[in-house]
């Protein structure tokens, strides 16, 4: 149940937080094009995701890619950053604690 919870928290904060698109249309027409995977999916691929405390989620365009931007506390309570491409769910960079 927990991780069910985490991702459905994901994908809330993903849709108020899109800080670099111009909508959430934006964000779900990438998706329905297959341009990026769902946060969701993301989440669930990653282990370190799947049982974190998601605090904020943005979906960003950088270097022209999209990035997921993942700020999340660890089952151990550390604060964590990650950063995934969200067409390939590659992690690009993970920062540990701030």
């Amino acid at each position: 149940m927990k991780r069910k919870l985490t991702a459905v928290t994901a994908a809330t904060l993903l849709a108020l937080s899109l800080a670099a698109l111009a909508s959430d249309d934006d964000a779900r027409m990438l998706r329905e094009a297959g341009d990026i995977k769902p946060l969701v999916e993301i989440i669930n691929e990653n282990p370190e995701l799947r049982d974190a405390r998601i605090l904020e989620a943005d979906l960003e365009h950088e270097r022209g890619r999209y990035v997921y931007e993942i700020e999340y506390l660890d089952d151990s309570g550390a604060h964590r950053e990650s950063y995934i491409d969200a067409e390939t769910g590659e992690v690009l960079e993970r920062k540990h604690g701030h």
